[in-house]
């Protein structure tokens, strides 16, 4: 079974200078409400993206890049899961 850990995190005092933005990952206006049937809070603003190791970015990436050309989806394993 599968799990996902959310960690929230204060913002930083100003958002703007201490955070980059990956443009692939923006959502679209339907997307940004935050609500969704299962849900019964909306999604935190901004939502805090956790930093992960470079070698699991990379794996995220390859991830992102063949989902995009042929749909395929990332298929975790122990290694990415555990990674801290």
């Amino acid at each position: 079974k599968e799990k996902l850990k959310v960690l929230i995190k204060a913002p930083p005092s100003n958002p703007q200078s201490d955070c980059t933005v990956d443009t692939g990952s923006l959502a679209t206006s339907s997307q940004s409400s935050g609500k969704t049937s299962g849900r019964s809070k909306p999604w935190p603003n901004p939502f805090i993206i956790p930093t992960f190791s470079y070698d699991i970015e990379l794996k995220l990436r390859k991830g992102n890049d063949t989902y995009q050309k042929d749909g395929s989806l990332l298929h975790l394993t122990n290694d990415i899961k555990t990674d801290k």
